[in-house]
């Protein structure tokens, strides 16, 4: 048996409910979704006992986790409250397939305090996370360099967003995706 995402929402269910030490009746009632199915595996799994000390060892396990989320957060709100004065240009971005709230509130930071000055288009934005090729031309003669490194931050937060894009239904890039697998198999 196996749960996709431990600290998921199934996941982090089943943890506090044993955590807590409800009977193993409730802790099944409480996962839901993807995880019906399996109740049959989780309720063989979850037949063992946890003891005080093993119960302690949990709990232990689960607060630092906590207090990360918890930190996590407030860092969010920071964020947020710091981006306010871009709230149009963050909702613009927004409209674009793959990219929700998280987005561009990474890549505006990266961007610097005038984004519209220091990318003024895709090919500026692509050459800063280093995923835009170099060329070289020389006599009429061009050819392809490596693509220079760029910030690595950026260029993680564009690969995501352009995989959230090609699982997007009903979207460009999940034709264009689903072009590119059937030829590459």
């Amino acid at each position: 048996m196996r749960v996709a995402d431990v600290f998921g929402l199934n996941g982090r269910r089943l943890l506090d409910g044993l955590a807590e030490g409800r009977p193993s009746a409730e802790v099944l009632a409480s996962p839901d979704g993807s995880a019906e199915g399996k109740k049959e595996q989780l309720a063989e799994v979850l037949q063992g006992h946890l003891d005080g000390e093993a119960l302690r060892l949990l709990q232990q396990q689960l607060q630092p986790f906590d207090r990360l989320v918890a930190d996590l957060a407030v860092l969010d709100r920071r964020l947020a409250e710091g981006l306010r004065e871009h709230e149009p240009l963050l909702c613009l971005l927004q409209t674009m397939p793959g990219i929700d709230a998280p987005g561009p509130r990474s890549l505006l930071p990266e961007a610097g305090p005038d984004p519209a000055a220091t990318l003024p288009g895709a090919e500026q934005l692509a050459a800063r996370a280093g995923l835009a090729p170099s060329t070289n031309e020389s006599v009429g003669k061009r050819r392809a360099g490596a693509a220079r490194s760029g910030s690595p931050h950026v260029r993680a937060l564009l690969i995501e967003c352009v995989r959230d894009a090609a699982r997007t239904k009903d979207c460009q890039f999940h034709d264009h995706r689903k072009a590119m697998t059937a030829r590459r198999g």
